[in-house]
């Protein structure tokens, strides 16, 4: 039997603060891989469009709409691939014609919001609580950034 396992966490630590097993990490450490995450490599985003795209209709040779393509690639992936396959998956039934286009994509991908504050585009008639806006603003923000930078606060307030 072969076991091929994957995990975000640095198991060499987990193993130094006694939460997981040492037994078991070298028992799973026979060939070990490091892949970035998906933003770390956003080259590979079309190529995994493609992949997603045929695995779910069958078909070879998505059309992307530039624009599209634009917010696949700049997007931050806090999901990492699965979240790409779950956004090409919704793309295959949103989608028309073999193309994705931005009408395909979830709300948050195309505004670059995580979608609890919409972006403002006029004061509102009743006016508005600002710092309570810009205070979710901001923790968005740093949710962005941690998600970005792995965790490591020191990279996260970097950005």
């Amino acid at each position: 039997m072969r076991v091929l396992a994957a995990t975000n966490r640095h198991l060499e630590e987990a193993v130094a603060a006694g939460s997981f097993r040492e037994d078991l990490y070298y028992r799973f450490n026979v060939i070990r891989i490091d892949l970035p995450p998906l933003r770390q490599r956003r080259e590979d985003i079309p190529v995994m469009v493609d992949f997603f795209w045929e695995r779910f209709t069958g078909q070879k040779g998505v059309k992307v709409a530039e624009d599209a393509m634009r917010r696949l690639i700049d997007y931050s992936w806090p999901g990492n691939v699965r979240e790409l396959e779950n956004v090409i998956e919704r793309a295959t039934v949103l989608g028309h014609d073999n193309e994705i286009t931005l009408d395909c994509l979830p709300p948050n991908l195309v505004t670059g919001m995580s979608g609890s504050v919409t972006p403002l585009t006029d004061i509102p008639e009743t006016g508005m609580d600002l710092d309570a806006y810009l205070g979710e603003i901001e923790k968005e923000i740093l949710i962005k950034a941690l998600a970005r930078s792995d965790g490591v606060r020191k990279s996260a307030a970097g950005l």
